[in-house]
């Protein structure tokens, strides 16, 4: 018999994977590379979410999924600091080449 013919709810199969996936693009953010987990993460979260939204009766896991979500959202800012900053980096090194010294 499935859960649902008992009455209980089962938790989303995506709501696990958002939660690990946030967690390892904010924890493997020093690399930079897993920062682009961060988006990933955030949109399996919200994903859940509304699945569970949806469909109380039949899921749970809105605490993991919401915790991938955060996590996938603070990477996704950390992801757009860091290139804005390599932009803006890029930008002063660009100027500073083109700069007539005089010599």
């Amino acid at each position: 018999m499935t859960p649902q013919e008992h009455g209980r709810a089962e938790r989303h199969p995506a709501a696990e994977r958002a939660y690990a996936t946030g967690l390892a693009s904010v924890v493997g953010g020093l690399l930079v590379v897993p920062l682009l987990l961060g988006p990933w993460a955030w949109y399996l979260g919200a994903g859940v979410l509304r699945d569970v939204e949806r469909e109380p009766g039949r899921w749970t896991g809105t605490r993991r999924a919401r915790a991938g979500a955060v996590l996938g959202a603070v990477a996704t800012t950390v992801l757009g600091l860091v290139v804005l900053s390599l932009v803006g980096w890029a930008a002063v090194e660009l100027v500073a080449l083109r700069r007539d010294t005089g010599y």
